[in-house]
């Protein structure tokens, strides 16, 4: 059962819009609070992005990812 509360990611840009939801973003930052592994982060990694998260593991995944 431990399968069904796994996260995923979603394909459908209906369902997950992204940072297309922002619009035009040029000359702002950006921060996502709560942002947990960063997913929504990894679409704005051409922009001045920032992620808060609570949890240190969280915040190390994002680092490396955004390397």
């Amino acid at each position: 059962m431990r399968h069904l509360f796994r996260w995923t990611r979603t394909c459908d840009d209906d369902a997950d819009p992204g940072a297309g939801i922002l619009g035009d973003v040029a000359g702002r930052q950006i921060v996502e609070l709560g942002c947990g592994a960063g997913d929504k982060l990894s679409y704005l990694v051409e922009r001045p992005a920032r992620g808060v998260d609570l949890a240190p593991a969280r915040s190390q995944s994002i680092r490396a990812r955004a390397r």
